[in-house]
């Protein structure tokens, strides 16, 4: 198993990181004493109305007057305030995930046909997400739905609590987890995964300087390419996913094909093949603000929020 997740950063955990593991470790006990429907709705309340004053918050308020300066203030800070209780509710579902995923009723995955029909194909593809919903559930909806996923993901700073998430999210990537880091080379271990007939989960809305420059909601941003880069190497179906939350805790899975070009130059077609799917993403953002990590620094605001 060690050999399938990529974990180990080399660095030794500082006095901070063992306070802020057993804080963490105090939370989730006290929070484990509730059902998984209290423990969510009370971790977005105290989200909502805690830390609308953190610098996140601050960034939210600033990337939505850059994207959607029709709104006015008070549905800025309505939506940003949504987007706190959202966040607090994901970081308590993640440690639930488990018993959340056990239960079907929870779930409404008929607008995920997409991947569905990849797994009646027997084939893999490559499924890109992004922070919206609980978005921690899209591997466990895609093994609902019969497939069989290995993630990639963003290591955290703490390597304690980074070590610990790794634990509960291994059992929703059973092809492995795979850690992206600046100058690593996954892509071959991907590629061959994929072209074995498996899928690779990953989110991919997060801003990447070494990604592609084109236009996100309006305004220059640098997207990541490699979900687009991996299905046009492969042949294998490039999918957008989400699990958007309906009300507390029930979601709806959704799935759609994002037509990747074929040409003789493959560069054009990855950076198509990007596009399109920023499109897809843009739609969904738009249809729910209030789910969107909006803290993220996708675009350039000023002094740096």
């Amino acid at each position: 198993m060690s050999s399938q997740f990529s974990n180990d950063t080399g660095n030794s955990p500082e006095p901070r990181h063992y306070l802020e593991a057993f804080a963490l470790k105090v939370a989730v006990a006290a929070f484990g004493l509730l059902s998984v429907d209290q423990a969510s709705w009370l971790m977005g309340k105290l989200w909502r109305h805690v830390l609308p004053f953190q610098r996140r918050n601050q960034r939210a308020l600033g990337n939505l007057a850059l994207v959607m300066p029709h709104l006015d203030e008070p549905e800025r800070q309505r939506i940003a305030a949504g987007v706190r209780e959202n966040f607090g509710r994901v970081f308590m579902e993640a440690f639930r995930l488990k018993e959340i995923l056990a239960d079907d009723s929870r779930f409404d995955l008929s607008k995920a046909e997409a991947l569905r029909d990849v797994a009646k194909s027997g084939g893999g593809c490559v499924v890109a997400s992004l922070h919206q919903g609980n978005w921690e559930a899209c591997s466990g909806a895609a093994i609902k739905l019969g497939l069989l996923p290995a993630g990639v993901y963003r290591e955290l700073t703490n390597p304690i609590v980074e070590a610990h998430m790794l634990s509960i999210r291994a059992p929703f990537y059973p092809r492995g987890l795979y850690c992206k880091r600046p100058g690593s080379d996954i892509g071959r271990k991907l590629i061959s995964i994929l072209k074995a007939g498996g899928t690779i989960a990953m989110l991919g809305d997060l801003r990447d300087n070494y990604g592609l420059l084109l236009e996100f909601m309006g305004h220059r941003s640098s997207a990541m390419i490699g979900p687009a880069f991996l299905a046009r190497m492969t042949g294998r179906p490039l999918i957008a996913g989400r699990v958007v939350r309906t009300h507390g805790v029930r979601f709806r899975g959704e799935a759609v094909r994002v037509d990747m070009p074929i040409t003789d130059d493959k560069q054009a077609d990855i950076a198509e093949g990007t596009r399109r799917l920023a499109a897809v993403f843009e739609g969904w953002i738009r249809e729910n603000p209030d789910q969107w990590l909006w803290t993220h620094k996708k675009w350039d605001l000023p002094g740096d929020l």
